[in-house]
């Protein structure tokens, strides 16, 4: 069985959960988006990452 790599689809996902945890443990959603887009290789997407990070965090309020 070959290794793959994680589409960039996953590595979004992952940043997003991770973008996540790190707010509800303090960080701002700027931070957390810049922090996770750089350890996934998503820079060209941190601006919809942080915008997906701050939407989840806002829910979560309810």
């Amino acid at each position: 069985m070959a290794d793959t790599e994680p589409t960039e689809t996953e590595r979004f996902d992952a940043a997003l959960e991770e973008g996540i945890t790190l707010v509800e443990q303090g960080d701002t959603p700027l931070v957390a988006a810049d922090w996770a887009a750089e350890r996934y290789e998503l820079s060209h997407r941190q601006t919809e990452l942080e915008e997906r990070i701050q939407e989840e965090v806002e829910d979560g309020d309810d």
